[in-house]
């Protein structure tokens, strides 16, 4: 399918754009405070259109990628981080409502891969036959005639009946229809290529109204005992019911705040990660009898710690999705503090290790190299008892092109255990 395709970035000013793409990010509160700027990362699908945004501060070169390329990682940047969090075992406090479209996203992707590796729906039937097949004996006896044979009897006529799969069936058919359309909207974005579908011999259903579509994967739903043909009748039942038709003509997939996949990302990316938060001191209160009570839920969590063994040094990372072009949006004086105290921490339990600190921002280059404290009187500054926090900046397309094929960025997490610190 022919996308036309619009490039846009998180925090972008909404006013300068088109009127029907302010419409649905004013529809979907997609939005910063004072509904000047957007707040959003993800596709905006109206009609033949798709609106992209990229994360804040990206740096999109068409030289590098096509626009149907950024699409594509863009959606599937999303399609990953809604796998991992589609539990409510797993999801974090708000984290349901900070998506949107991800589990359509997700039900498109399934149905897809579905199609690519088990086919069109096919439905068992026991077909009579004669002269081939699994012999029927009891009809065979019934309605044959026995011929004699030397010192023996044949039937010449053996009633039989064999199973087949049948793909002409009107679930078949509705299967099709679903796949054929999934395909020519989707298949190009989440694999970098369409054309997927290859039944076109299979005819439409009798009747493109939902609800007789519906009833009728329902009725097959109550006869089918295949784990598989029982999953995909219920997805397409509801892929019916919640996506069919005209809902194709605006959708939207995202992720309305994006620090949260900024934070994920970037801690699946980086290399040489270790867990220290088990081993961190924990705060603990101290009761009227003397006894001790611990709240190790009260206690630090540190996102991401890089460790090199080679140096004895760590990195205690935090990932801010911040602009970081200036004081007035650089991390405040609460990110600082906990950065500082990350430090004191570790370094309780590794008092022989170099420990380091850092920020990472969404940028390929930044103003800011590191962030200090500095005494008020002779303006020295205060390195030895407060660790100066790096100030790192990467672009957003190279993070998402990592984790969406899996690969490390090793070389930009090297940079993170290196001394002194320095914009990158």
């Amino acid at each position: 399918m022919d996308w036309n395709i619009k490039i846009y970035r998180d925090r972008d000013f909404i006013g300068a754009m088109p009127k029907a793409t302010k419409s649905v990010l004013h529809k979907e509160k997609l939005f910063t405070y004072g509904q000047q700027n957007t707040s959003f990362c993800g596709l905006i699908f109206h009609n033949q259109n798709i609106d992209v945004f990229l994360p804040r501060n990206s740096n999109y070169n068409e030289e590098d990628y096509s626009k149907i390329q950024i699409a594509s990682l863009v959606l599937n940047t999303i399609r990953l981080y809604s796998i991992e969090f589609d539990s409510p075992l797993s999801i974090d406090d708000g984290e349901i409502d900070n998506q949107i479209g991800g589990l359509s996203l997700s039900l498109i992707a399934e149905l897809i891969n579905d199609y690519r590796q088990n086919g069109i729906y096919a439905k068992r039937q026991s077909l009579n036959t004669l002269n081939s097949g699994k012999p029927n004996w009891s009809k065979t006896i019934a309605r044959s005639v026995l011929y004699p044979s030397g010192s023996n009897s044949i039937y010449l006529d053996v009633f039989g009946n064999k199973r087949v799969n049948l793909s002409s069936c009107e679930v078949a058919k509705i299967h099709a229809s679903v796949i054929k359309e999934l395909d020519k909207r989707f298949s190009l974005l989440l694999y970098g290529s369409d054309g997927i579908f290859s039944e076109d011999h299979i005819k439409e259903p009798i009747s493109s109204d939902i609800q007789y579509q519906i009833y009728t994967l329902e009725k097959e739903l109550r006869v089918t005992y295949s784990g598989r043909d029982i999953w995909l009748l219920k997805s397409l039942i509801d892929y019916l019911k919640k996506m069919k038709g005209d809902h194709f003509s605006e959708m939207v997939i995202g992720i309305k705040h994006f620090h949260t996949v900024w934070e994920y990302m970037l801690s699946k990316t980086l290399s040489n990660t270790v867990n220290v938060n088990k081993l961190i001191p924990i705060p603990t209160y101290k009761l009227t009898n003397e006894s001790l009570v611990s709240a190790a839920r009260k206690g630090q969590r540190m996102d991401t710690v890089l460790w090199s063994a080679k140096e004895n040094t760590y990195c205690i990372v935090d990932a801010k999705y911040y602009s970081a072009s200036s004081i007035s949006n650089a991390p405040g004086w609460p990110d600082l503090v906990k950065q500082f105290f990350y430090a004191k921490a570790l370094k309780q339990i590794e008092p022989d290790a170099r420990v380091l600190n850092a920020f990472v921002f969404p940028n390929s280059t930044g103003m800011f190299s590191s962030a200090h404290m500095q005494d008020r009187q002779d303006g020295h500054l205060l390195n030895n008892d407060y660790e100066p926090i790096k100030c790192a900046y990467i672009e957003p397309v190279e993070v998402l092109r990592s984790f969406v094929d899996n690969k490390k960025l090793k070389c930009f997490s090297e940079s993170l255990l290196t001394e002194p610190p320095q914009s990158l």
